[in-house]
């Protein structure tokens, strides 16, 4: 007999521990409340400036730093860090990833440029 009234007993305690869902005291549909989350909020841009740049790159990682734009692509086989003067786009280095890489993000740190490969 308990063996068959356990789990109706568990399932009337998770009820009553829900309450019902609806709104109460204790803040009820209020998202930050109950799920600590703050929700999206739209913000407003203006675009300032716009420089030159191979739009057909698969871009994984993008810095500027000092005046150069640090570009590192993805696409296996197709790969490419890439430095370019931000003024002009003219890339003044480039380095070929190996064909068996992915490229993915880049971080310039220390004179250095570091990029995630998978």
């Amino acid at each position: 007999m308990i063996k068959k009234l356990l789990p109706i007993a568990l399932l009337l305690l998770a009820l009553a521990a829900c309450n019902g869902g609806g709104d109460d005291d204790e803040g009820g549909n209020d998202p930050v409340l109950t799920t600590g989350v703050l929700p999206p909020q739209n913000l407003a841009f203006n675009v300032v400036n716009t420089f030159p740049h191979d739009t057909s790159a698969f871009t994984e990682g993008l810095q500027v730093v000092d005046g150069k734009m640090y570009e590192g692509t993805g696409e296996t086989g197709q790969s490419v860090l890439k430095v370019y003067d931000i003024k002009t786009g003219s890339v003044s280095k480039q380095h070929k990833i190996a064909d068996n890489l992915f490229g993915e993000g880049i971080q310039v740190f220390k004179d250095k440029l570091y990029q995630l490969t998978y």
